[in-house]
């Protein structure tokens, strides 16, 4: 009998190595031979799957084993590859996605073939894993626009068709004019802060389409939404909604195709290197502000107090009562799936305007031919442009926001015919949305950009691919057009819109002229004591990033950074470059100024001003070294104090300053639901009016005229001398969130400098905003003071938190005993169990607040009470910034 694999194994090892080592073996070799086992059994079971599935008759390309035609679509636009498929297999072909047989539509004739003339068999969604299993739970809370067929469905969609009929649509007239005005006006606002006329267009369009569709569907704009307005819910619908699409793409997400894939990335996530949760957290995270808007809107339906609206046409129809709280949620996701693509068709049309003035004159003099008072006309929804209309068709052809449209299934009881083959029930079914706009048998020259082909006589031949086709074409199309109609309009009328000025050359910076340091010197950031110059990213004068950003001038540097002045060649005007050492920790910066940029696009709260903005960020060429791109900004308050004012500023300057911080922590508190941390004279920057064009542009011509000194290190490394501003006035802003902390939640840990941490920190209490109005209280003192009011350190100069609050207590007495108590583990260390100072350290009972200030103003009284006002143990009673504003301190002029 010949010898078994194992027996083999085992006489092969036995007597040369330990029973373990041998058992071990054995498992290896079982464990693999099983792993390989069940691949090939996947792959012959996925074989005989797929050809199971494949349809008889109807041709496409055959494909791989398991994946099947998934390798050839990876990395494309796959509305491109089936269109250049269809020119081998024609109009109609099957196409194979892992184990699934997906028939794709390309063609003008066969869509109206397959989708209008055998309606009853495709009207149908499929039911993708990512988007129904994952992201929506298995619940009915998903849109109209992807739901199965059912009873459910039907009825969904008989209510939100009632709510958006064209009777329906003209009640919404109000609201889409207004809208689109505020979209005028923001533009008109970023036109106007540009130095040089050129608009970023996103966060405008973004913040036009959030709200058009938000004040469609509910009747409110996000800032008006007291339950969302400190959540900062704007940044988060916009991001929401942007993955919830992601995740409804039918191209990228290859769960859906291979279940192969789905334990694996099971076990990937398990062991650490994913998050299999994460598409149903987004799920939640949408559900989550939609039901708050949905119970606002409910609210004032009941008592009558409601604006014409879609989802409050929706709850009065007699026809919705016996919908669930999930399929009335429904409904409005089915709006806010629109948001997604109406952005890009909105920033087209813009880029269309600007790049083509030949449409832009046929636009503005078809305005003029039709009405001229509707140039200025504040409501211009009703008017009838054909050119305009026509832009608006040509846009959404020419540039097909879904190029391949929500996706179809034929139904479960009825097949779909096509030239011989069977399409059996409960196949996919892809409508290329791009390629059918694009079929020169019904559009003529489809790929120039024509709005004439809408204003012939004969244009019932043409269809708006974008919006689908059939009995599941997207039921707020009349809604859309019109929205963009008037959009378009208002932007015609108003603006002439050009092309962005072309970037500008790059200089050349001198290569000689300027004093070389000696090797061993010591310089800038080599006096670190922690300097490794492997972590510090070498930096040229000269040099351009991202083939953008030219530097121009080294600012300053820190043990996490340094810190330049570059020239934006894109947009012509100057910007901070912060570039980190690659062993940064991840950063908290960029996520806290997410979303303070997001509530400065949205708020008109003047404390937005005073926050420094972050403009861009990127890694830099190698790879490990993060670099944030800020507004330009002048010297430090705390830089500015040391170098001019020795003795501390004169007490007006300091109570315009102060005041200007407040409003800023107001604006970070209120509005954003951000605690910065960190607040002190060195995060206080000294900002420029009209971006500082000529402070800069002389401090960049100086580098021509008399270069700095610089130390060469190496071909690859100069250290440069960081180069000096004279200050000149400018406002003031609050810079450095990498500190910072997001959302009104209590806190822990140590944060804050020594110096500056307020009671419930160096307690070991939780802590919130009222951190940050601590702060406040010591920059306003170290503004004015030469010396700081709180050492933190005892005689020998050791930081020690004993001293730090022995030194409180001498300034605003002891502290109240159930501060003591909130945390006795640690405070027991200071006050015995009855409250008493264990005399750990002596308080300097000489160090009244009155003391430390001495004769610094003439009448301290109203400077103390702001001071006392602040700097209470027990951070509840400390007052808001915006209640501090109205103090008699900062009120007395």
């Amino acid at each position: 009998m010949a010898p078994s694999f194992t027996n083999t194994v085992l006489q092969n090892l036995r007597g040369s190595s330990p029973p373990i080592l041998v058992l071990g073996t054995v498992l290896y070799y079982a464990f693999a031979a099983s792993a390989l086992a069940f691949f090939l059994y996947y792959v012959i079971g996925s074989e005989i799957t797929r050809f199971r599935v494949r349809i008889p008759n109807l041709p496409g390309p055959r494909g791989l084993p398991i994946v099947g035609s998934l390798p050839w679509l990876r990395g494309k636009v796959n509305a491109e590859q089936y269109r250049i498929w269809s020119k081998k297999y024609g109009d109609v072909f099957q196409v194979q996605l892992g184990e699934r047989t997906v028939v794709v539509v390309n063609g003008a004739d066969a869509a109206r073939e397959l989708f209008l003339g055998q309606r009853e068999a495709t009207k149908s969604r499929p039911i993708f894993y990512v988007l129904h299993r994952k992201v929506q739970g298995g619940s009915p809370t998903t849109s109209i626009g992807t739901s199965p067929w059912s009873e459910s469905c039907k009825q969904r969609r008989k209510v939100a068709a009632t709510a958006m009929n064209r009777s329906a649509v003209e009640s919404y007239v109000p609201i889409i004019n207004s809208e689109s005005r505020n979209l005028l006006k923001d533009l008109l606002d970023a036109t106007l802060r540009s130095t040089d006329g050129s608009v970023d267009v996103r966060d405008p369009v973004r913040k036009y389409v959030m709200n058009m569709v938000l004040t469609l569907n509910y009747g409110t704009r996000v800032e008006d939404v007291k339950q969302l307005r400190g959540n900062t819910v704007f940044a988060e619908m916009a991001f929401v909604e942007t993955e919830i699409s992601r995740l409804r793409n039918t191209a990228g997400n290859y769960e859906n195709y291979v279940p192969l894939l789905r334990p694996v990335k099971a076990v990937i996530s398990w062991l650490g290197y994913g998050n299999d949760k994460y598409a149903a957290e987004i799920g939640r995270r949408r559900v989550g502000y939609h039901k708050v808007l949905l119970d606002n809107l409910r609210a004032e339906v009941a008592s009558g107090t409601d604006k014409p609206c879609i989802q409050g046409n929706v709850l009065k129809d007699p026809e919705s009562k016996g919908l669930t709280e999930g399929e009335l949620l429904s409904v409005s996701l089915s709006m806010m799936a629109g948001s997604d693509s109406s952005q890009p068709v909105v920033a087209w049309a813009l880029m269309v305007l600007a790049h083509r003035p030949d449409i832009q004159e046929k636009a503005f003099a078809a305005l003029v031919k039709a009405d001229s008072g509707i140039l200025s006309a504040p409501d211009v929804s009703n008017s009838k442009v054909d050119y305009i209309d026509g832009f608006t068709k040509e846009l959404g052809r020419f540039y097909t926001p879904l190029k391949l449209g929500l996706p179809r299934a034929t139904s479960d009881d009825v097949p779909a015919k096509w030239r011989g083959a069977t399409i059996p029930t409960k196949t996919f079914l892809f409508l290329n949305s791009w390629a059918c706009s694009r079929d020169e048998r019904v559009f003529a020259n489809p790929d120039e950009f024509l709005p004439e082909r809408w204003l012939e006589e004969k244009t019932t031949h043409l269809h708006q691919f974008a919006f689908g086709m059939g009995s599941r074409m997207c039921i707020a199309n009349i809604l859309a057009h019109k929205a963009l109609y008037t959009a378009f309009v208002h932007i015609i009328a108003h603006f002439e819109v050009l092309p962005a000025p072309s970037p500008e050359k790059p200089k050349v910076f001198p290569t000689s002229g300027f004093d070389s340091l000696p090797s061993d010197t010591l310089f800038e950031e080599e006096e670190l004591p922690d300097y490794r110059a492997d972590r510090f990213l070498p930096v040229d004068l000269g040099q351009v990033l991202r083939d953008r950003y030219q530097i121009c001038a080294k600012l300053g540097f820190g043990s996490s950074s340094t810190t330049w002045l570059a020239r934006d060649l894109r947009d012509r005007n100057h910007v901070a470059l912060k570039i980190y050492v690659h062993t940064s920790e991840k950063l908290r910066e960029i996520p806290v100024y997410e979303r303070i940029m997001a509530r400065i696009a949205e708020t008109r709260h003047t404390g937005r001003s005073r926050v420094r903005l972050l403009y861009d960020n990127f890694t830099a060429p190698c790879g490990q070294h993060p670099v944030l791109v800020f507004q330009p900004a002048q010297m430090s308050m705390r830089d500015f104090r040391t170098v001019f004012f020795k003795k501390g500023f004169e007490e007006d300057f300091v109570r315009s300053a102060v005041s200007e911080l407040l409003r800023a922590v107001d604006f970070l508190h209120t509005e954003c639901q951000v605690i910065h941390t960190d607040i002190h004279p060195g995060n206080l920057l000294l900002g420029v009016y009209d971006k500082g064009k000529d402070l800069f542009e002389q401090l960049e011509a100086a580098e021509f005229d008399d270069p700095v000194p610089r130390k060469i290190v190496s071909p690859e490394r100069t250290i440069y001398l960081s180069r000096a501003m004279r200050p000149r006035a400018g406002p003031l802003l609050l810079a450095d969130f990498g500190e910072a902390r997001l959302d009104a939640r209590l806190h822990g840990g140590d944060i804050m400098p020594r110096e500056y941490r307020a009671p419930e920190v160096l307690a070991h209490i939780a802590w919130t905003f009222p951190v940050d109005i601590w702060s406040v209280a010591l920059t306003a003192w170290d503004l004015l003071m030469p010396q700081r009011l709180f050492t933190a350190r005892d005689g020998d100069g050791n930081i020690c938190d004993a001293s730090h609050l022995a030194q409180i207590i001498a300034a605003i007495g002891d502290a109240p005993l159930h501060f003591k108590k909130r945390n006795q583990k640690y405070t027991i260390d200071f006050w015995d169990e009855d409250g008493t100072w264990t005399g750990i350290v002596p308080i300097p009972v000489e160090r009244t607040l009155e003391v430390a200030l001495g004769d610094k103003l003439r009448d301290p009284a109203r400077f103390l009470s702001f001071m006392r006002r602040i700097l209470r143990w027990n951070p509840e009673e400390r007052p808001s910034a915006n209640e501090l504003l109205s103090d008699p301190w900062l009120t007395n002029n």
